[in-house]
């Protein structure tokens, strides 16, 4: 996985918990 597809999908997931 690339890294910034790894922020991406950790911002994301970040965001559906807030």
């Amino acid at each position: 996985m690339r890294e910034y597809e790894c922020k991406s999908i950790l911002s994301r997931f970040t965001a559906n918990i807030t």
